[in-house]
């Protein structure tokens, strides 16, 4: 949801995640051979409320604080002085690494309160609540971060725009920490959060008053288009050797998703057993993905996205960064005029939305397995055309039945949890 700032480079390559993030004043960056790894506003939050915990406990003031992050090894974060108006309160800047965007340098401040009891007259209808063992955590946001006003996000509609892994993240370092016991409030402080917040496209989305605070890692990944493109030729031929079959995932929850579904019989039936070295992370890259698995010779394709994705990969585009495409709402409205010719009330509420997510809640789960099996045979086909395509989009010399193999697609469409909506093959 936050908008990026600086350019990206195409060149250097990816450097290794540090396990030590050094201090830094928010100046520029020094240049760098590699592209460096940050760390999100995700893991920001859990940062400063551990370190908040850790002082209160231990009596201490540590400089830096160790982290566990989202793929479950421990690193070190850097923490800043005190600020003045938030006395007591752990502070530390946001390091983007080489990916910056308008959140790369802002402050956030965190602190733990133990409190007598879930008092009533402290009640924010916004506050979160976390369980650490037997302990109650609720999460506060004093000034920055802001309020999710609409369903289809990755956090509670009307409460702190907190998205679920975040808070994950944070349960597991304050029971690392040894909290079991009794009722805390964490209040979270965001001083610039909602100036920065307009620089975002929040509000679009539905997050009003300050920023969104994401992560599912805790990591914030350098991203070079040729850098990242190598890492998926590398990858892809690392299946290769290990099979004909791949499985791309657009991201860290839908390989999950995808190894879980295979170890499942719909998938033995279909594609028997999946490599570990066969499932592929590719982001937005799509058609490069396909044709570079094309050519390596691999015969099945499973692509693994969610619902968003899905809808542009339905309205044909092989790269699906927010930059290059967008969500074809006028493409869904059309779909569920097609396949739900009775749900013509439901069109004016379906242009209104601003994203995939959000349009899925308006139907049940019978029309949304309608609408995404429409979408999935329109997805395939262009899957299709992509490999007769060369990178700048043009056809390519020949056509898929010259081309190295001819691939079989299928589709893996998942849903935020993690749970399986959709597993197509074409005209299946």
């Amino acid at each position: 949801m936050n908008s990026t700032n600086g350019s990206k480079s195409r060149q250097r390559e990816l450097a290794p995640v540090p396990d030590q993030w050094p201090a830094w004043d928010g100046s520029p960056l020094p240049p760098s051979s590699m592209l460096r790894w940050g760390y999100s506003t995700g893991a920001c939050l859990c940062a400063v409320l551990t370190a908040s915990y850790r002082r209160l406990v231990l009596n201490t003031k540590d400089t830096t604080v160790r982290l566990v992050f989202g793929d479950g090894k421990t690193r070190t974060l850097p923490l800043e002085k005190e600020l003045p108006e938030y006395p007591g309160f752990a502070v530390i800047r946001k390091n983007g690494g080489d990916d910056p965007d308008c959140t790369h340098g802002i402050l956030l401040a965190g602190r733990m309160r133990q409190l007598k009891s879930m008092s009533a007259d402290l009640l924010d209808e916004r506050d979160l609540e976390v369980k650490a063992g037997n302990a109650r955590i609720r999460i506060h946001a004093i000034i920055g971060i802001g309020t999710a006003t609409r369903s289809g996000l990755d956090c509670e509609k009307g409460h702190w725009a907190i998205n679920k892994g975040v808070l994950s993240m944070l349960k597991a370092n304050l029971e690392k920490e040894g909290l079991k016991n009794g009722c805390w409030l964490a209040e979270v402080v965001i001083p610039d959060g909602e100036k920065t917040a307009k620089k975002t496209l929040n509000h679009t989305l539905g997050v009003e008053g300050g920023l969104s605070i994401l992560g599912t890692t805790g990591l914030v990944r350098p991203f070079s288009n040729e850098a990242y493109l190598a890492t998926i030729r590398v990858c892809l031929r690392a299946a290769s050797k290990a099979g004909k079959k791949a499985v791309l995932c657009t991201g860290h929850r839908t390989l999950c998703s995808a190894q879980k579904w295979a170890e499942t019989a719909v998938c033995r039936n279909n594609f028997g057993i999946i490599p570990d070295d066969s499932f592929v992370t590719i982001a937005d890259f799509l058609g490069e993905s396909l044709r570079c698995a094309q050519s390596l010779n691999l015969t099945s394709l499973v692509i693994a996205c969610m619902p968003g994705k899905l809808l542009k990969y339905a309205a044909g585009f092989a790269n699906t960064h927010a930059a290059q495409s967008s969500q074809d709402m006028a493409l869904l409205a059309r779909t569920i005029t097609k396949v739900l010719p009775y749900k013509a009330e439901l069109l004016p509420h379906i242009y209104a939305c601003t994203s995939m997510r959000q349009a899925c809640d308006l139907l049940s789960g019978e029309e949304l397995d309608a609408v995404l099996h429409s979408l999935a045979q329109k997805a395939l086909a262009h899957f299709e055309q992509h490999c007769m395509k060369d990178p700048g989009g043009h056809m390519a010399a020949g056509d898929i039945q010259t081309a190295a193999v001819a691939v079989h697609f299928a589709l893996l469409v998942t849903d935020f949890s993690g749970n399986i909506l959709l597993f197509a093959q074409k005209n299946g």
